[in-house]
């Protein structure tokens, strides 16, 4: 599947870890990742809804849109305009997997996920806003 880098939906599954930039450009659909997930995943994910039910590296999120992560374990970093969110509420993933719940091999308890989202702040990029960049 060399070329293939983005679903548009269905739900994909990985049983075990996940390399560098699992997600990048999502456009739909779900990835649940049982074991940990490598650096810049979710990267630009755009629509949609990763699972992770381990760790995840740097720059988590990085980039991302109106994508939603949900990581079990510990976060190492958040990429550019990645935010904590408050889960609380019975709240689930949005989207195509509306009601989806972590891998079923996920030990952590719905209280222990972290809910990753964007901070909105790259949607109207301004170079020159305060002759920063």
């Amino acid at each position: 599947m060399r070329g293939r880098v983005s679903a548009r939906g269905g739900l994909i599954v990985i049983d075990g870890d996940a390399s560098s930039r699992a997600g990048i450009s999502l456009k739909g659909g779900e990835i649940a990742i049982v074991g940990d997930a490598g650096h810049m995943s979710g990267f630009m994910a755009q629509a949609g809804t990763i699972l992770i039910g381990g760790d995840a590296a740097d720059s988590l999120g990085d980039s991302l849109y109106e994508a939603v992560i949900y990581v079990g374990g510990k976060i190492r970093s958040l990429g550019a305009d990645a935010r904590v969110e408050e889960l609380g509420g019975g709240r689930r993933a949005a989207g195509p997997g509306a009601g989806a719940t972590p891998p079923a091999s996920a030990t952590s308890p719905p209280e222990d996920v972290t809910r990753v989202a964007s901070a909105k702040q790259l949607y109207n990029f301004d170079a020159l806003k305060d002759q920063k960049y």
